[in-house]
């Protein structure tokens, strides 16, 4: 439970903190005390945002008809933590893609019993994937042929 300082408008402030600076006070042990000149702030849900290019910063407490809510804004993240994020994403989908591609090896041996022509179009489509307009955050992975 995160309070307020009605004073201060110090924010958050645990129950903790309340009894550490108030050492000579006794204070009741149970969870939903709130000590006098304090009051509790109403958790509200995170906002949707786009977690590659944005990030979430809890502000300051809102005063709503005698209600204190929490508050969260949603900022941009600077341009090399996006890339960060983007050059991450973009390893991990290529990993992917490469792993696929060597699970399908099989199917280039003369003797495999495959369509060659579907197994290759697949192979191709993986070799693709970087290629795709929503590379790395939204990768449409082509689906395998059937084995036989």
């Amino acid at each position: 439970m995160n309070l307020i300082n009605l004073q201060t408008l110090q924010y958050p402030v645990s129950i903790y903190t309340v009894k550490a600076a108030n050492p000579n006070t006794s204070y009741p042990d149970t969870p939903d005390f709130v000590p006098e000149g304090f009051t509790t702030v109403a958790p509200t849900p995170l906002p949707d945002y786009d977690r590659n290019t944005q990030k979430v910063v809890e502000m300051p407490p809102a005063q709503v008809l005698n209600t204190w809510k929490q508050v969260w804004a949603v900022r941009d993240l600077p341009a090399d933590e996006q890339q960060k994020i983007r050059d991450a994403k973009a390893a991990a989908a290529r990993k992917q893609r490469n792993a696929l591609l060597a699970q399908s090896d099989w199917t280039l041996l003369p003797d495999a019993p495959v369509n060659v022509a579907a197994w290759t179009d697949y192979r191709q489509a993986l070799r693709d994937v970087p290629a795709q307009a929503g590379f790395p955050f939204d990768v449409v992975w082509p689906t395998a042929p059937s084995a036989a």
